[in-house]
């Protein structure tokens, strides 16, 4: 799981960078990218799909979420809200971009892909690819 002194810490350090860059008294929203490493998940692979669950607390809509979905790869990709502490100059929400990219423990049919989003985590379920093995190979033979 992950160390939750580590991520405040990297948290404050991005919003005070992000503070840092506008100027007093503005409203907008910060925005900070996010490190793969910030972003807690577990992929496992049950009989017949792959489970990928993503702890992104903040996503609001179905439409901040993005995914890039190939055989062996996922990529999730989106925008969440995050509060501000009062401490910091301003308070309130801000914006928080987050991707992750995931090498699959195996194939995929990406076109079976299904999402769902409760309580701050995103659960993604992929099919697996089925691996047929075709023995009847006709073989020419030439003299």
């Amino acid at each position: 799981m992950l160390d939750s002194n580590k991520f405040l810490t990297q948290l404050m350090n991005a919003l005070n960078q992000s503070n840092a860059n506008t100027p007093n008294g503005s409203n907008a929203a910060a925005v900070m990218q996010v490190k793969n490493k910030s972003l807690s998940s577990i992929t496992r692979e049950v009989q017949d799909e792959v489970i990928i669950t993503l702890e992104v607390p903040g996503i609001q809509d179905r439409a901040d979420i993005n995914f890039a979905i190939t055989v062996t790869k996922a990529n999730i990709r989106g925008v969440r809200q995050i509060i501000k502490d009062a401490a910091q100059q301003g308070s309130g929400l801000a914006q928080e971009r987050f991707e992750k990219t995931f090498v699959l423990p195996c194939p995929v049919r990406p076109e079976t892909a299904s999402a769902s989003y409760s309580k701050g985590l995103l659960t993604l379920k992929l099919k697996k690819l089925n691996e047929k093995t075709f023995s009847n190979v006709l073989v020419n033979f030439y003299s």
